[in-house]
């Protein structure tokens, strides 16, 4: 599958210029990157690799076979929502996903992650690691609202860090108000200290839509993805994406109709949104 589209690179040709991972202290590429550091590289034509786990790759191999994959009809649809691919890019034996920047058109993004899902686990995790995220979950925002943070960062102009969240905050993990008070900052900063209510508009537009398309088309449960909001009030910009597809599922295999968690997590989302002033 996808072998049209996977690109293997003459390691003596410079054809690629792979980039350097990102510093988590430098905040120019930490934004840029919208703090996805550990498996993105920022390339020079400000597109992104991803380090291509195998389950992500076999999901963007399926979104680029079009009409033929074997989702093809929730795939369309889902390029609405997702960051664009471009291709599988192959070096040293290693897959790079090649997408989009998220943030090619800000200067100064502030980002906030939220994660999915009813189970911070994959079903095929050893079985010790299944038991102690049930009982985590049970613990945290995971099970009752079907989201855990992921990570906060406002920029200023010229790169200052105003605020930075990391996503094991322990006050993140346990309540949701916490959470829902960090993104009032977040969406308000740069707007006298005011929710940009035009952003928090957009950003329930997409919510509500991809919400119809979890509850009305997917079939597939996505454990672990994130919706990434983004905006930079001193600019005015402002957008989200659903991304992150490590660990994407069958709904059949884990015994379930439709993905109930992403479903949760979306409508604790809207709440969210919805009370943001």
């Amino acid at each position: 599958m996808g072998s049209k589209i996977i690109k293997e690179l003459d390691q003596n040709s410079g054809s690629l210029h792979i980039g350097t991972i990102c510093n988590k202290t430098n905040p120019t590429l930490l934004a840029k990157l919208a703090g996805n550091v550990e498996d993105y590289k920022l390339q020079e034509d400000n597109t992104i690799l991803k380090y291509g786990k195998r389950c992500e790759v076999e999901f963007y191999e399926d979104i680029a076979e079009g009409s033929k994959g074997l989702y093809a009809s929730e795939n369309e649809k889902l390029k609405l929502f997702i960051p664009k691919f471009m291709e599988i890019i192959v070096k040293n034996n290693t897959r790079w996903i090649k997408m989009e920047s998220f943030t090619l058109k800000f200067k100064f993004p502030s980002y906030f992650e939220i994660k999915l899902g009813d189970m911070s686990y994959s079903p095929d995790d050893p079985p010790l690691k299944i038991e102690a995220h049930i009982q985590k979950d049970k613990e945290t925002t995971v099970l009752q609202h079907g989201i855990r943070f992921g990570g906060m960062m406002i920029i200023e102009e010229n790169f200052k860090v105003f605020k930075r969240v990391e996503k094991n905050d322990s006050k993140t993990l346990e309540s949701i108000s916490y959470v829902c008070e960090l993104f009032q900052e977040f969406i308000s900063h740069g707007n006298r200290n005011k929710a940009n209510i035009e952003a928090r508009d957009f950003y329930i537009k997409f919510i509500m839509n991809l919400l119809n398309l979890f509850t009305q088309t997917i079939k597939r449960c996505f454990f672990s993805s994130s919706i990434l909001f983004l905006i930079s009030n001193s600019e005015n910009k402002y957008d989200i994406k659903f991304k992150d597809f490590k660990h994407v599922w069958p709904c059949m295999a884990i015994k379930r109709e439709v993905d109930e968690g992403a479903i949760k997590g979306l409508k604790t989302i809207l709440w969210m949104l919805n009370s943001q002033n």
